[in-house]
């Protein structure tokens, strides 16, 4: 997301998110729900939580829900669920890997057309965006990858209940 319509969000209404996206420092991240490869190559991630975005009474209404990630090479795609619709996906974003680690895939961000529409054309289609960063996070008791972005861009909903991560070491989070 640019960092200029979460200013705007923050300035004229508000930001807030489910309780699965859990707070670290100045990230939040989406939990993993599964993480596979098909026959083909292509590694598939599926991430789980909710962030809201609203402003102008509802007239600009953001819903970023259910991220997932798809790689096959050096190339991918962003996706998020449609709306409420969760079965219905939107590929927002494509990705060029720039970078595949042990630690991590690093790959640069280009918005969509879809993209586009999502954030109601305030993000223009092929806009580069901030570097993502498939990590691995792990402590004791499991370990999981997740999918982060940069908290300090959002203005939290203290209202809502948040989760930590103050168990996981070593991660390196996906930011957006």
């Amino acid at each position: 997301m640019k960092e200029s319509l979460l200013q705007y969000v923050r300035a004229l209404g508000e930001i807030s998110y489910d309780s699965a996206i859990v707070e670290r420092g100045n990230e939040l991240a989406w939990p993993l729900v599964t993480d596979h490869h098909k026959p083909d190559g292509t590694r598939i991630a599926q991430y789980r939580g909710r962030i809201h975005l609203r402003a102008h009474d509802g007239l600009l209404d953001i819903v970023i829900a259910d991220p997932q990630v798809r790689l096959t090479g050096v190339q991918g795609q962003l996706s998020v669920a449609a709306s409420n619709e969760r079965s219905e996906r939107v590929v927002v974003a494509t990705l060029d890997v720039i970078d595949n680690s042990a630690s991590g895939v690093r790959a640069e961000v280009r918005v969509t057309t879809a993209g586009s529409m999502l954030f109601g054309s305030n993000c223009p289609s092929g806009k580069k965006l901030s570097l993502l960063t498939i990590g691995l996070a792990h402590s004791d008791r499991h370990r999981t990858l997740f999918l982060a972005c940069r908290r300090s861009l959002v203005n939290l909903d203290k209202s809502h209940t948040k989760a930590t991560l103050d168990d996981f070491h070593g991660d390196v989070p996906i930011s957006l």
